[in-house]
This record gives structure tokens, sequence and C-alpha cells, in this order.
């Protein structure tokens, strides 16, 4: 196996003194959700360094074991050549200490062109990292016929969604679906709705500029109050499954269902497919200002892998991200999923209206940004979500829920 040589440091030498004959091997530290990521993702690693010429040593642990063991590394400078990086506040630390690999170079090597939702480089103008699948973004499906039946419009703005709650309780329909049962449904709902109200919210509050009692956080709080008091959520939401909310969706008993675009392909299937339609969440707060919404969750613009400076081989893992991009960007697009990256590959059958309208605003959003949960250790994670169950079931004022919900995120 032989490394690429540095640009500029002469035939006989890579990156750091490493010798031009030396094998590259890249030791790879990624958290891994086996539910949301396929087989395809492990092989494709084994692909990219066959393709390339590298060794590799994966090593993939579950997210709150692997929160904690990439800090470790970072604290004792011991950080494996390519890891995972959920962006946001939890870059930060890693960017302060220099320890990213910028990754310019090796994009313009591959061409690889990312949509401009991702081309965003950091404050010193550098790109560093690599998305691994596309983000799933909030989204909400509405349902035709539902709507056919009240004689309105899908909702834009608040006084709109409000008109709607009113209309679907004097016809007996579910304004709203939520399947709370398992907590996250309704945490990622206040997550939107916070996000709305000011895109730099959770930023400040994190980073000690603000707190979780600011003003944004307690308008989001309200509107979610006003909700449950007004009965916009179907009955029994509090223990319902993601399943169950589908069933009554089916059976024309909702109308509205505000999830993420991992529903996609649900959404889009057998007899869900000619009553389901796609919509921004109505805007709310600073959302309202305007034209185009600008904001979604899941995922954040610099989430994905990124390669370590401190690396014997830090080009070649830079272009090891790259090209792994690459690769399962077109997975994806062959399944008609969205990507991240232009490419020539194609769907590989039918692609539903859905999925052509979401891709086309998928490119478009400005600020994304990562559910609070992904970005916490769940000593903070499990506590702010055993909260936000209270806050849906009503059974938390908002001052208090906002007191407890700053006490348990500054821990």
């Amino acid at each position: 196996l032989t490394a690429c040589g540095s640009p500029g440091k002469g035939e006989d030498a890579t990156t750091d003194g490493a010798k031009a004959d030396e094998p590259v091997k890249l030791k790879i530290l990624t958290e891994f959700d086996p539910q949301t990521l396929g087989e395809e993702y492990l092989a494709t690693f084994d692909e990219v360094a066959d393709e390339l010429g590298y060794e590799i040593d994966v090593e993939r642990v579950d997210t709150e074991t692997y929160k904690t063991k990439i800090r470790v590394a970072l604290q004792g400078n011991e950080l494996p050549d390519v890891f995972f990086t959920w962006g946001d506040s939890y870059t930060q630390p890693f960017l302060d200490a220099d320890a990213l690999y910028p990754i310019d170079d090796a994009l313009q090597e591959f061409d690889a062109k990312l949509y401009p939702t991702y081309a965003v480089p950091y404050e010193d103008g550098h790109m560093y990292t690599v998305p691994h699948q596309a983000n799933g973004t909030y989204m909400t499906f509405y349902n035709k016929k539902v709507f056919e039946k009240l004689g309105m419009d899908v909702p834009t703005n608040w006084d709109e969604l409000l008109a709607v709650v009113d209309k679907c309780n004097e016809q007996g329909i579910y304004a709203l679906g939520l399947g709370n049962k398992d907590r996250w449904e309704g945490d990622l709902f206040y997550n939107e709705m916070v996000l709305r109200e000011d895109t730099d919210a959770y930023n400040r509050a994190m980073d000690g500029d603000g707190a979780f009692t600011d003003e944004a956080f307690k308008n989001a709080a309200e509107k979610v109050e006003t909700l449950v008091q007004k009965g916009a959520f179907q009955k029994g939401y509090m223990q319902a499954t993601t399943s169950e909310v589908i069933e009554m969706f089916r059976a024309d008993q909702i109308a509205m269902y505000p999830v993420g675009s991992w529903m996609l392909s649900t959404m889009i299937a057998g007899d869900l497919a000619e009553k389901t339609g796609y919509m921004m969440f109505p805007a709310t707060g600073a959302a309202e200002e305007v034209e185009t919404a600008t904001t979604c969750m899941s995922g954040n613009l610099p989430q994905g892998l990124v390669a370590s400076a401190s690396s014997q081989f830090p080009e070649e893992a830079a272009r090891f991200i790259v090209r792994y991009g690459q690769k399962i960007n077109d997975i994806n697009v062959k399944k008609g999923n969205i990507g991240f990256m232009e490419t020539d590959v194609k769907p590989e059958g039918e692609v539903h209206e859905i999925l052509k309208q979401y891709e086309e605003d998928f490119k478009n959003y400005k600020i994304m940004q990562t559910w609070w949960f992904s970005l916490v250790d769940a000593k903070i994670g499990e506590p702010m979500r055993d909260l936000s169950h209270q806050q849906f079931a009503g059974q938390i004022e908002v001052d208090d829920f906002l007191k407890e919900l700053n006490t348990i995120m500054k821990q």
C-alpha cells in the first residue's frame, strides 16, 4: 500500500515526515445507530479504503459512549484519524483546539460539489466536514382529504394554524398528530418552536451569553401550552407511538403530522401516497419575518465526518472522507432519497412528487440546528425529555418549566 504524497513536500515524504512507501493506516471512530444507518455505511468504508489503497480500522459505538469517548480523546490528544461530529456547539472545542484538518483541497480533487445548504465554510474560511448522510429535517405532512373536508388551505403562520385547530375541533378532527410515548416527538416539536422564535437562542444559552429562560424559550413554551389547552393534539397523544399516529392519519382523523423527513418513505407509500401532502411548519416568531422558511432541524450543516489535524496522514484522511461522502450520497440518491452533493446518479424508479419538492426546498435551507438531545450527554438529555413530557401533558406552568429547563441544561 502506498501513501499519497503531500503537495509541495517532495516525492519521498508525506505529511509529518511519513515515508512515501509507508502504508496509509487510518483509525475511524463513529457513532452508529443500527436502526437508522444500514450496513451499506460500513461496507462503504471498506470500499473506499480499497479504492484509495488505505488500511482502515473502524470502530463503531453507541451514541452516548461515543460522546464521552471522543471528548476524552480530544483532551488526551489521541483523536482518531477520522471521526464524527454533530456540529454546532459540539464541534467548537475541536475548532478551538485546532484539531480539525481542512477538506478544501480534497473537495476540489474529487470535484465534490456540496449543495449550497452544506457548502458553508467556518469563520476561518475553511470547510472541515463531509456529511455521512443527508440530514433528517423537521417537516410536516398534511392530509389532503381532511383539508378538503375543512374547506381550508394549509396554514402558513401561527394565526392560521390556530384557525385550523378551531375548525378541526368543530368537526371532530384532530389538528396535529403527536406520538409522545417515547418523549422525543414532543421534545423535537419544542426545539423547532424555539428555533423559529430565534435561530441563535440555543447557542447563546449554551455558551453562557443567554439562558433557557430567555424570551425565545418562553414564547415557544407558551405556544406549546396554547396548543395543549386548545386540544390540538389527538386523544391519547402522550402514550401514542409513531405507528399509531400514522394509522389515525390514514383514517383521516388527523390533519397534520409534524415529524421529520425520515418518515418520507412511509408517508408516500401505498394508500398514503395519494392523500399525503408536505408543507413547511407554519412560521412563528422570527420565521414570520422571512419570505422563505430558513429553519429546520435534526441535523446540522457541519454534521458528519472530519479528519484529525494530528493524524499522521491528515491529507489522506481528508481524501477518505470526501470520497466516502460521494459514495454514500450516490447510494441515497439511487434509492430516491435526498442527497447532499451534486451527482450524475439518478434514482432507480419513479420519484414521488413530495420527494422532488422536498429536495428543492432542502437545497435552499440556510439554517439547520441539531436536536438538543444529540448535543448533550444522557445525564442532561434524559431529564430534559422527562421535563418535556410534563410540558406536553400540561402538568407544569411555563415559568416553572423554563426554570427547570435552565437548571438541567446548565449542569
